[in-house]
């Protein structure tokens, strides 16, 4: 039915012993059929461990075979395979990205890697002239622009430094002190 409304089919899947037997047959009626690589993770160990399953190596999750189980089909031009160390390294990161640049305020700059960067400054309720909406208060400071604080320090006493965080008020990432926000206005984040 979507095909006939002039829709692109695509189906996903993660890649499971058998596979081979089942996929066959749809794969002829859709314009795309990815296969993922079966991931090992906290919430489904049990689970794998009840079939017998393994960890391909210590340095990633993903499962030991899933390539494999998956082989045969691969050889159809229409499929697809997405790796546990793509999805891992490339989804997440545009994920992060998509994320970031949907919520971040005025004065956040999204980096390449998907996290905000936002100047923080320690003040004690002096006037400032920081245009409206480049500046929010939270926690008895003012969050703005990074460069703003670090091209102006003399501008605002006190207290200021830079930070980087993942989206929606995430994991933080650094913390650059007050002494290197030179450093931080010639370069490029």
């Amino acid at each position: 039915m979507a095909k006939s409304l002039g829709f692109e089919v695509t189906i996903e899947v993660p890649s499971l012993p058998g596979l081979h037997y089942l996929i066959p047959p749809v794969v002829d009626s859709v314009d795309w059929f990815n296969i993922n690589e079966l991931e090992w993770s906290e919430t489904n160990a049990e689970a794998m461990r009840g079939k017998d399953l393994s960890l391909e190596d210590c340095y990633h999750n993903a499962v030991e075979g899933a390539e494999v189980w998956a082989a045969d089909i691969l050889k159809n031009p229409k499929v697809h395979w997405c790796s546990s160390s793509f999805k891992d390294s490339v989804q997440l990161r545009n994920r992060l990205i998509r994320t970031a640049e949907i919520t971040a305020r005025e004065f956040e700059e999204v980096t390449d890697d998907g996290t905000l960067v936002y100047g923080v400054w320690e003040y004690s309720g002096q006037p400032h002239d920081i245009e409206d909406g480049m500046w929010e208060e939270s926690d008895g400071n003012i969050e703005t622009a990074w460069w703003i604080l670090a091209e102006n320090p003399e501008k605002y006493p006190g207290k200021k430094y830079i930070i980087e965080r993942y989206p929606s008020n995430g994991i933080l990432v650094e913390v650059i002190p007050p002494f290197e926000t030179q450093r931080i206005s010639q370069s490029v984040l």
